[in-house]
């Protein structure tokens, strides 16, 4: 079993980085300055990863595909990042089905209908959302800092523009 430490600041992870790292199951970027989107394309040849941990980063974006390459993915860890919004699809558990515990506290959440899934996955998901009481809304400003475990799936709302 390997476990891989990044001790050192790694701004951008270029598409196909850990190709050829089938054995990794533990990948701990943690407070590494990340700041680059996670694509379809980042975590392609880390069929064996278990735990992620890129918390304390600066990601902004996850594409809906990006975990895909990572089936026996059991544990996420996002927190404190610069997440505002997040596809289902990164979550999927059609793909993901080892998924167990998903940390996304300390991201600047922009509760609308676009996250609306997620606040209902802290009720009804397979996995655990783990934390939710730190979950903060940093938009719209009627929902700014409201935590989504004070929230309920029908306050995420989008509202059209006039």
């Amino acid at each position: 079993m390997e476990h891989y430490f990044l001790l050192f600041k790694v701004k951008t992870i270029e598409d196909y980085a850990f190709y050829g790292l089938a054995n990794l199951t533990i990948l701990d970027m943690m407070q590494c300055q990340v700041s680059s989107p996670l694509t379809n394309h980042t975590f392609v040849g880390l069929s064996s990863l278990k735990e992620v941990y890129l918390d304390l980063n600066h990601v902004g974006r996850i594409d809906a595909g990006a975990l895909r390459p990572m089936p026996s993915l059991e544990e996420l860890w996002m927190s404190d990042n610069n997440l505002t919004t997040l596809a289902p699809e990164v979550l999927d558990t059609a793909h993901l089905t080892r998924l167990n515990e998903v940390y996304l506290d300390g991201n600047p959440w922009r509760c609308d209908c676009h996250i609306r899934w997620l606040r209902e996955a802290i009720d009804n998901a397979k996995y655990t959302v783990e934390a939710p009481g730190l979950m903060k809304c940093a938009a719209p400003p009627n929902l700014a800092n409201k935590s989504f475990i004070d929230l309920k799936p029908s306050d995420f709302v989008c509202k059209e523009p006039y």
